[in-house]
């Protein structure tokens, strides 16, 4: 609460990654009044004003965030997260949800549809207010002031894809900055979909479903105004709260919760588990490693330290998360690639061999602004580019190709006029990014 972090950098693109919030696996973490700010603005994605990874029940209230590729990202399940009266200002992606999910309804149901405030002041060279995709291609519900386009700074246009259903000319939000959630307004659009287990993944189907329900089940421990509102679908939730009670995601949770007081109790309870998919043998292997050493200080061992391993070659929905226990136990810091910032659907820049990121590499876009001939040109020795997409004002892709050269030229004489972004990539996995404008 109340903290200013201020930027001096101005040396793009990043070789690592800068986040002024950077939080993993933090319930209910609030963040509020903050001032995050840089000198310059530039688009690299991996410059992020507050960055939040698989973190139910979050508050972001009031921050101001200035100069950043990305002002605020999220990353996997994030669910009921509310965001009030920020202001984003000069952004590649205000709002990013990488594969993530916040509140479904960013407004207050309880005050006559009472928009959030939320502020961005966008300028023609940032291309999208809200970003990325929804876990399971929910929609969230936007209530807002003001009419639903761009030029209107308490707007959420323009977004990406099919992502927000905009409710706009709603009355301003009149709680503090310290305002914290409720359920009671949003329960069916956060929840019902898992309760009626109507969701769809396009890929880790199995995961996905079992996290979603871990997840919904997790939010019911802390809230039960989730499952009991007194109206006619309180059966539908308390049977399915009921259902996962007494199952390994039941234990569980409760292992969480008792570990430091009662590690007696909390032992009896894993060794009690009889896994059901991989993601419960993860962690169920965790606790014995905690357990048998981290809890009593002992080393690690190799077969410990290979476990770990081998749970970061793969993600938080294939590993579950052991995958956070082992960037802790292993002193490591991993930030999720974005799988997804722009339309939905479309192609992403493809994917090469994993090789050392060459950080000598300045790609040049010349001439800008131009009136339809744009070469692309990357200054190194050792790398090559590899593919690249460019997007109108909008986030619509209007162009993408794969390319095998330091140089290409392109013709966009038939093209209109106006501010396009390009993204680019080498054969070293370094990605670049650059706007462009074309004047007749």
């Amino acid at each position: 609460v109340g903290n200013t972090i201020r930027y001096t950098i101005d040396n793009f693109p990043l070789s690592t990654y800068h986040g002024g919030v950077w939080l993993q696996n933090c319930p209910q973490a609030r963040v509020f009044g903050n001032e995050i700010t840089n000198t310059v603005f530039n688009s690299d994605d991996n410059f992020r004003g507050i960055d939040i990874a698989n973190s139910l029940d979050c508050d972001i209230n009031c921050n101001l965030i200035d100069n950043f590729g990305i002002a605020m990202n999220f990353f996997n399940d994030c669910g009921t997260t509310k965001l009030r009266s920020n202001t984003i200002r000069n952004f590649n992606i205000g709002i990013n949800l990488n594969n993530s999910l916040i509140d479904l309804v960013q407004g207050d149901l309880s005050t006559s549809n009472t928009a959030l405030d939320n502020v961005w002041t966008w300028n023609t060279s940032s291309t999208l207010k809200v970003g990325g995709d929804v876990i399971g291609s929910q929609q969230i519900n936007w209530y807002h002031q003001n009419a639903d386009d761009p030029s209107e700074t308490f707007s959420p246009n323009p977004w990406n894809g099919n992502m927000v259903t905009p409710i706009p000319y709603q009355v301003s939000f009149g709680a503090g900055c310290d305002a914290t959630r409720i359920y009671s307004d949003s329960r069916m659009a956060n929840f019902g979909p898992v309760v009626g287990d109507s969701l769809t993944f396009s890929e880790n189907e199995a995961e996905n479903r079992y996290l979603s329900q871990m997840n919904t089940y997790n939010a019911m421990k802390m809230d039960s105004t989730v499952i009991n509102q007194g109206d006619s679908l309180d059966t539908d939730f308390v049977t399915f709260f009921t259902g996962l009670d007494t199952t390994n995601i039941g234990k569980l949770y409760k292992v969480e919760q008792i570990l430091t007081e009662y590690p007696d109790s909390a032992y009896a309870l894993v060794s009690s588990l009889s896994p059901e998919n991989n993601l419960e043998e993860n962690i169920q292997t965790f606790y014995q490693i905690y357990f048998d050493r981290i809890s009593l200080g002992d080393e690690l061992t190799a077969s410990d330290s290979s476990f770990f391993e081998e749970r970061l070659t793969g993600t938080v929905v294939t590993e579950g998360k052991v995958y956070y226990y082992a960037l802790a136990n292993l002193f490591k810091e991993q930030h999720p690639a974005l799988t997804s910032t722009r339309i939905g659907n479309q192609h992403s820049v493809i994917s090469v061999p994993k090789q050392p990121k060459n950080t000598n590499g300045e790609l040049i876009v010349y001439p800008n602004p131009t009136t339809g001939k744009l070469n692309l040109q990357l200054l190194s020795k050792t790398s090559q580019l590899v593919s690249y997409e460019i997007y109108n004002a909008l986030g619509k892709l209007v162009l993408s190709d794969n390319i095998m050269d330091l140089q290409t030229e392109l013709d966009l004489y038939r093209w209109p006029e106006g501010i396009y972004y390009l993204r680019a990539a080498d054969n070293t996995q370094h990605f670049y990014s650059s706007t462009f404008n074309i004047i007749r």
